[in-house]
């Protein structure tokens, strides 16, 4: 895909570290593979390993894939202290801590969170609130920001109409009525989040919805 391509050459300067949180989940597994073959990241899946690498090795693992188990992993310690620290206001004790964190999603975070890894890929098992809370909990939000929000990246392919490849839609289900402040704060940080991933300058377009046009109006599947 051409836009993807673009983004890579324009990030091209990184090879930034990404926990996997799901490590024995076949699809978990084959992406995984296809990004370190492509030397997109260097890849940590979090697991078992005795199911991780039967899933890595069925995807084509060519071995270069660390794995670290939260049962077993030196680093958990570091990580418990760390989050006791942080969270010691809300009621945080060691044995909660490692109770939390001795769970993938968790783990993963910590990873982030103490710097061992640049970010953090879940929801193919996990649902997206159990990888929205252990984010949360454990990196919490950046410096000034007001609202937790949430986007997806899209590239479009074959499009002349569209001013850019490159599109962010936002806010896609954790404000569900913004309003206009919100609106105005998720769009600033989503346009922020656009900068970081692919270097481009984002230009920014809200709309109104038909149903927040008209009350009670039903939304029709297109």
């Amino acid at each position: 895909m051409a836009a993807f391509r673009d983004i890579l050459a324009a990030t091209s300067g990184a090879t930034p570290t990404i926990v996997l949180s799901e490590g024995a989940d076949p699809r978990v597994a084959e992406a995984a593979v296809a990004a370190s073959v492509a030397n997109l990241a260097k890849i940590i899946c979090i697991g078992d390993p005795a199911l991780v690498q039967p899933a890595l090795a069925a995807a084509g693992s060519v071995g270069d894939i660390a794995i670290e188990d939260p049962a077993t992993s030196p680093r958990l310690p570091g990580y418990i202290a760390d989050y006791v620290r942080k969270r010691a206001a809300k009621g945080m004790t060691p044995e909660k801590a490692q109770l939390e964190l001795s769970q993938a999603n968790f783990f993963a975070a910590a990873m982030v969170a103490a710097g061992d890894a640049d970010g953090t890929i879940g929801g193919a098992v996990y649902s997206t609130p159990d990888i929205i809370r252990a984010a949360l909990k454990v990196i919490g939000t950046a410096e000034g920001t007001k609202l937790l929000s949430s986007f997806f990246f899209m590239l479009f392919e074959d499009r002349p109409d569209l001013p850019s490849p490159v599109n962010v839609f936002t806010d896609c289900g954790l404000v569900i009525d913004p309003s206009a402040e919100e609106l105005a704060d998720i769009a600033i940080s989503s346009a922020e989040s656009m900068r970081c991933l692919t270097g481009l300058e984002p230009k920014i377009a809200c709309c109104l919805s038909p149903r927040a046009a008209v009350p009670n109006m039903p939304m029709s599947p297109k």
